[in-house]
């Protein structure tokens, strides 16, 4: 499971998520995590957080910031990122990730919080210029990058991330969680497996149970209320 498997039922408030993510299941393992990077088309005079919040604010309502869809991380990304700034982007949603970045390049839109990995052909050759990463840390492929936590203010301790995860059914036994979670931490602490991941901008990241449970209610907490605020609901 991935981000989505916490903020669904969020989204769809009259339950047709189907499923209570904190009472139907329990949490392994973190498996991988990959950082959104926010990006602009080079046609754009912005090359800090700050220079992109001082142009939005001069031109309200005149920047376009793309998603892959109503409620996806990059639609809610960009939300909090708008409320933190105090600036107003015009959201538009696309049906999927491959067809924003493609209007990105061409100059339909202007921003996009891209997932790190499908953006960074895009700026290897210049057709998108990063802006800043939304992880907690720089990325070793993009050591020049700073975060948008380092531009202070409201945004410190900003992160948005695409995560995925191993949960099991409640009731499963504690030593069952407790061998699954080893065996999925064995397999990507191998080198192969990590570096088969790391080639598709996947970062390997075993976490215990707890840590992961950790995760899941902090990003309960975080998009529960930035999807309140906006009125986000699914497609």
């Amino acid at each position: 499971m991935a981000n989505n498997f916490v903020t669904n039922p969020f989204l769809y408030p009259d339950g047709r998520a189907g499923y209570d993510p904190v009472k139907e299941f329990v949490p392994v393992t973190q498996l991988g995590r990959v950082p959104f990077v926010l990006v602009v088309h080079p046609g754009v005079a912005a090359r800090s957080t700050q220079e992109l919040i001082a142009l939005a604010r001069a031109q309200p309502g005149k920047l376009a910031y793309g998603s892959a869809g109503v409620g996806t991380p990059h639609h809610l990304t960009g939300e909090l990122f708008k409320s933190l700034a105090g600036i107003d982007m015009v959201h538009v949603p696309f049906r999927g990730a491959q067809p924003v970045v493609t209007d990105l390049i061409g100059g339909q839109i202007q921003v996009l919080f891209g997932v790190a990995n499908s953006v960074l052909p895009h700026i290897k050759t210049g057709a998108l210029r990063p802006v800043a990463v939304a992880g907690e840390q720089p990325l070793s492929y993009l050591p020049n990058v700073p975060t948008v936590a380092s531009a202070g203010g409201p945004f410190k301790g900003f992160r948005s991330e695409v995560w995925i995860g191993l949960v099991a059914p409640a009731g499963t036994p504690s030593d069952v969680v407790a061998k699954i979670e080893e065996a999925a931490g064995r397999a990507l602490r191998d080198p192969a497996v990590k570096a088969a991941l790391e080639a598709q901008g996947l970062e390997p990241a075993p976490s215990t149970p707890a840590a992961l449970q950790a995760l899941m209610q902090e990003d309960m907490a975080r998009w529960s209320k930035v999807i309140k605020d906006t009125g986000a609901r699914a497609d």
